[in-house]
């Protein structure tokens, strides 16, 4: 299964010549991010090319700037790819990272959520629909 580009059009945050950073509909937690690769072809880690690479890390580092910048209790982050088939956790068959921007106010880890994540039930919601219109606007403007 892909990312349906309804999905990411409703839910992208920004996007580059490479990714599309989007808040997911299954969110753990406030600060949960997806890195989703726009080359659909491209299934693990190991194949993605060098300027994909390279372009992932420039949009994690936007992220991270936009945290830094709006909150006083940003700690660091988290990644995380799966890589391989469901049986070990890849249900989306198109190369994604997650992100787990962490705060020293969080109520519980969100590996601790994810351990007992009912999927029937949304966790929170994701700081992106709080301010997805000041977060794209940043984005507008850093990449001019």
């Amino acid at each position: 299964m892909k990312f349906l580009e309804q999905d990411i059009n409703n839910q992208r945050i920004t996007d580059s010549a490479y990714w599309n950073c989007m808040f997911p509909s299954d969110a753990v937690f406030e600060q949960h991010v997806l890195f989703v690769i726009k080359r659909t072809e491209a299934q693990y880690f190991h194949e993605l090319t060098l300027q994909e690479h390279a372009d992932l890390m420039v949009m994690i580092r936007h992220i991270r700037t936009y945290l830094i910048s709006t909150t006083t209790t940003f700690e660091g982050y988290n990644l995380f790819c799966n890589n391989g088939s469901e049986a070990i956790g890849q249900h989306m068959q198109q190369f994604h990272m997650h992100a787990f921007f962490r705060s020293s106010s969080e109520l519980e880890s969100p590996y601790a959520i994810m351990g007992k994540q009912d999927k029937s039930i949304k966790y929170g919601t994701p700081l992106w629909n709080k301010n997805h219109a000041k977060l794209r606007q940043m984005f507008e403007v850093q990449s001019r």
